[in-house]
């Protein structure tokens, strides 16, 4: 199985003393037609391995950390913090390399030397039968999956799953539940004009949250209810963060009003032959000033951010 020039779709990373287990696990994978770096498959006799190791780690295009009840062995500790470290240094680039750890058997997730690996999205494999992996995809990336041939053709309709946008009565929850549970009293008049303004409006849910949470600040103070009166003074639910958004702009400095644009224009990937797509933005991207605007909008909740434990890096994310 030897090839001058490998190009693998997983490096499979185990402990030696899991090899019962993971050998039908390689084989599996390589039954559904992933081309598998398994070490004893490809590294020949008297080669020097570690060397091997690392360049058939770096020729592959996602890592699968196996893990059993015997732990991280010493090599595949190695290959471990070494596909971590490149998984960072090709986020620096805007690339991906997944690295996920597979649960071999049951407590294989309190094994030491994982607290990092479990960071990433991980599998279970400890269940007799198939393994399955589920693929969480935004709606606006959906034409890539369809342009990429082999991918699609792995995805058959049964086993696609559409979220779509909550119906009325579903919204009617969102907006009454957590009322009820904290003793909020909701008029039944600004329900209804809450779902109305909802109806049909693209992105309906974060606006909805955004105006809550206004209304939230306005009847804390207000003998614990919301009130319609509230919800009409910020103008509606299209305006509410339209009207926050300008009053957070006009507190700010003239270097970061400056800012602004630079913030917003990262939070776009432009497409060529495709629709513009939103994309996270590092703050090292941004500059001293345009960080300061996106914490004080993050601080305001016109912006959402999240922090990327896989090195400590704070990303930026799209608007409510």
């Amino acid at each position: 199985m030897n090839d001058p020039n490998p190009d693998f779709d997983l490096f499979l990373s185990y402990n030696r003393l899991d090899r019962k287990l993971v050998e039908p696990l390689a084989e599996a994978l390589r039954g559904q037609g992933l081309r598998v770096f398994k070490d004893d498959w490809y590294l020949r006799p008297g080669e020097p391995w570690p060397a091997a190791l690392e360049r058939n780690l770096a020729a592959s295009r996602a890592v699968a950390v196996a893990v059993g009840r015997n732990g991280l062995g010493p090599w595949q500790q190695r290959e471990a913090a070494a596909a971590l470290d490149r998984q960072i240094q090709m986020a620096k680039v805007e690339q991906v390399l997944p690295v996920i750890p597979v649960l071999l058997d049951q407590g294989s997730d309190r094994q030491a030397g994982l607290a990092f690996l479990l960071q990433n999205t991980w599998v279970d494999a400890v269940r007799n039968g198939p393994l399955r992996v589920v693929l969480t995809l935004r709606a606006d990336y959906w034409g890539e999956v369809l342009n990429d041939e082999p991918l699609a053709a792995r995805l058959p309709d049964p086993a696609i799953l559409h979220l779509r946008a909550l119906d009325r009565a579903a919204l009617e929850m969102v907006v009454r539940r957590p009322a009820e549970i904290t003793r909020l009293g909701v008029p039944d008049a600004l329900v209804e004009v809450l779902l109305d303004d909802a109806a049909g409006q693209p992105g309906d849910l974060p606006l909805l949250e955004f105006t809550l949470q206004q209304l939230w600040a306005e009847g804390a103070g207000d003998g614990g209810s919301l009130t319609l009166d509230a919800f009409r003074a910020m103008g509606g639910l299209e305006k509410s963060i339209v009207t926050r958004a300008e009053s957070v702009y006009a507190s700010l400095e003239p270097a970061e009003r400056e800012a602004v644009p630079g913030v917003f224009a990262a939070l776009v990937q432009v497409g060529e032959a495709r629709t513009d797509l939103r994309r996270r933005a590092r703050l090292g991207e941004l500059g001293a000033a345009g960080q300061a605007v996106a914490r004080r909008l993050a601080d305001e909740r016109l912006l959402v951010t999240s922090r990327d434990w896989t090195n400590g890096d704070e990303p930026g994310g799209g608007g409510p």
